[in-house]
Formats: structure tokens, C-alpha cells, sequence
């Protein structure tokens, strides 16, 4: 496990998918989910796709190749690449266990920046082949909601930058399989109240918001979680049933396949296309604000 911490906060991070497992707060406050009674992760990272592919195959030139839900990186080991006072970084290269499931030479790197009360987090995905090459890229972060005892789901609410016409991009929640209407969620919606209903239908998918920023807040609690998203034009929103303590917030450049798309994984709609030896960088940060 490593550990970074300042006077402000202390985070914890794995190199099996270069997980972030941790946030607490100089009174110990934990910010993460951190328990697999509820779900097996605590903010994976969602690569080289996000959500999940038609029939679980990547097509390239004919061949399928099987790929599932949220990608491989969540669930392979990473080698630290770098590592300082308040940063360091992760490396995945594709091998032949990658090629195997994604037939494109890349190098992967997530990189963690701890200043002040902000958590900065990079994704810098290199197309170390020589040919053009695919992907979509995401985080899938689960805050606790509630904190402590004294505390309910409810009692948590979503409050955007500014005041948002929200569509929802329907969702298959049996196959997740995206489809091609929307449904309107509201107009100038400035804040979402947290109840299990919401999400009867999996994930509520909002694209191309105004604000750059939302905060998880709590009618109980002065602290709050600000996420900023500006360079991800899909905001996925999540949580399982029942009495799961906690709320994803998503976001996303890349999204699961439609049900109608069966076509070639390079010709697939907002994925993110590199040319041989060109570099992308997305980030978003998580800002812990008392």
C-alpha cells in the first residue's frame, strides 16, 4: 500500500489497478467506500473501454476479441513509474496477456497529485504501436453517503456548478447496453436528492453538462466532496440497492455501446482515436472541502 498525505489529508493507493482505496481527513473522517460487502472496488479505473461492449466482443478487423465491462485495468497490476512527496504514477504497457483481449500497443499511466485539499488525478493513455488505435477512458470513484450512523442515504444530494437541463441516456439494465433515446430529468436542475429509486433503472448518464464541477453534499455535515469533470463529456451516477452506503460519480470520455451497434471497435461514436505514437491526457480531481 502507499500513502500520501499532507496537513490536510491522507489518501491510500494500490498497485493492483492502480486503485485509489482511501481519503481521510486529518479527523479521520473516510471519504471512500472500502468494503466488498457492498461492491469489490473503491474508485477503479476504467479502461481501455467503459461499460460494456455488445455481446462482451471487441471487433478489429473481423476478429472478436473479449472484452468485459469497464475494461482490464481495473483488475491488473500496475509498476509504480514514479513517486515523490505528493505524487506518484502507474504504469500498464500492453503485453501478451493485453493483446490477448485488445489488439493495440499502448502504454497506460495513471498519476496521483496530492495539494492541499485536492486530489488530482491523470490519465496519460500513449499509442505505442504503428498503427491507429481505439479506446474510451473513465473513473468510477465511490464516495460514502452516509458517512457515520447518524446519517442516511437521503440525507445526501448532488449539486451542480450551475443549474442544468438534464436528459438521461437510456440504459439497458440488463444487458447495459445504451440506447439511443433520452429521457428528460428536469430543467434547470441545480440539485439532485439522493434516494434508491433514482437508480431502478442502473445508472442515471447525463452528456455535455454546463458545469465543470459537482459537489456530494450532506444536509448533516459541513464537509463535502467537490469533483471537478470538465475534460469528460459523460457523467455516469450510480449506486446498487438496498442499504449499499454509498453514491459513484463517473466520469467518462467514451460510454458503452448502443444496442444497435455491432460495427468495428475503431468506427465506434466517441471513442477516443490515436495516431501512432500520439499521447492523450484526461484528469479530474476530487476536492475535500471543510
Amino acid at each position: 500500500m502507499i500513502v500520501l498525505q499532507n496537513t490536510y489529508l491522507s489518501i491510500e493507493l494500490t498497485e493492483l489497478g492502480a486503485e485509489l482505496v482511501s481519503i481521510k481527513d486529518m479527523e479521520g473522517q473516510e471519504y471512500l467506500l472500502r468494503d466488498e460487502k457492498y461492491w469489490g472496488y473503491s474508485a477503479p479505473h476504467l479502461f481501455p473501454v467503459v461499460g460494456v461492449l455488445n455481446q462482451n466482443q471487441l471487433l478489429h478487423q473481423g476478429i472478436s476479441y473479449p472484452v468485459r465491462r469497464h475494461g482490464f485495468a481495473r483488475n491488473m497490476p500496475f509498476s509504480i513509474l514514479e513517486r515523490t512527496e505528493n505524487k506518484v504514477s502507474f504504469l500498464l504497457e500492453s503485453s501478451e496477456e493485453t493483446l490477448k483481449l485488445y489488439p493495440f500497443h499502448f502504454r497506460f499511466i495513471v498519476e496521483y497529485i496530492l495539494e492541499g485539499k485536492k486530489i488530482t488525478v491523470g490519465y496519460k493513455t500513449e499509442n505505442t504501436g504503428e498503427t491507429d488505435l481505439a479506446y474510451s477512458v473513465g473513473a468510477h470513484p465511490a464516495f460514502l453517503a452516509p458517512r457515520n450512523r447518524a446519517e442516511s442515504f437521503t440525507d445526501y444530494y448532488l449539486e451542480f456548478q450551475h443549474a442544468e437541463d438534464l436528459q438521461t441516456i437510456g440504459l439497458d439494465s440488463q444487458t447495459g447496453l445504451l440506447k439511443r433515446n433520452k429521457s428528460p430529468f428536469g430543467k434547470n436542475v441545480t440539485r439532485i436528492d439522493l434516494e434508491k429509486s433514482l437508480f431502478k433503472e442502473d445508472a442515471l448518464i447525463f452528456q455535455n453538462l454546463k458545469s465543470e464541477y459537482l459537489s456530494l453534499k450532506s444536509r448533516k455535515s459541513n464537509k463535502e466532496v467537490r469533483f471537478h469533470i470538465r475534460e469528460f463529456p459523460f457523467l455516469g451516477i450510480w449506486t446498487t440497492s438496498g442499504s449499499s452506503p454509498f453514491i459513484c460519480i463517473e466520469p467518462w470520455a467514451g460510454h458503452a455501446d448502443y444496442e444497435d451497434f455491432h460495427g468495428e471497435f475503431m468506427e465506434k461514436e466517441d471513442n477516443i482515436l490515436l495516431k501512432p505514437h500520439e499521447i492523450r491526457v484526461h484528469s479530474y480531481s476530487i476536492e475535500i472541502r471543510y
